[in-house]
């Protein structure tokens, strides 16, 4: 199941990414999906994947060091677009202040990746973005 910490971060993330000009300007704000997305959705799109969480123990106290991927799905013919949603993900994303719910503080959000992918299943000129980000979040005190 889901963590507090988890759910808290992808809430946030995916709020984030709706209300980004960078992001928005690619991707329509509901094409971007914080959970499952339908069966076929209409490109391009954004999904949230949660990755990995490894526990995360400072002075600032104790929390979860979350691994997320934004993954992002656009037609080419080139890489051109999947690149400019990929780079604005990342622009909205890296070092971003995010609230999170009450009782959780973001120590840190930062960019880590990001890879190009072909979806040949989809279509000869298909692309999947995966952006993937760390975050670490701890209980407020």
């Amino acid at each position: 199941s889901m963590s507090v910490h988890g759910l808290a971060l992808r809430r946030a993330i995916t709020q984030r990414l709706r209300a980004d000009a960078g992001v928005t300007a690619l991707v329509a704000a509901d094409r971007i999906y914080g959970d499952e997305p339908p069966a076929e959705p209409e490109w391009p799109f954004v999904k949230y994947l949660s990755l990995p969480v490894l526990p995360y123990e400072s002075s600032c106290g104790r929390g979860d060091e979350a691994t997320v991927q934004i993954s992002a799905f656009a037609y080419g013919p080139g890489t051109d677009d999947i690149w400019a949603i990929a780079s604005a993900i990342r622009e909205a994303l890296d070092d971003a202040s995010l609230t999170l719910a009450t009782g959780i503080d973001l120590v840190s959000i930062d960019w880590t990746s990001t890879q190009i992918l072909r979806e040949p299943d989809v279509d000869a000129s298909a692309y999947h973005a995966a952006v993937q980000i760390r975050a670490i979040t701890v209980e407020a005190t």
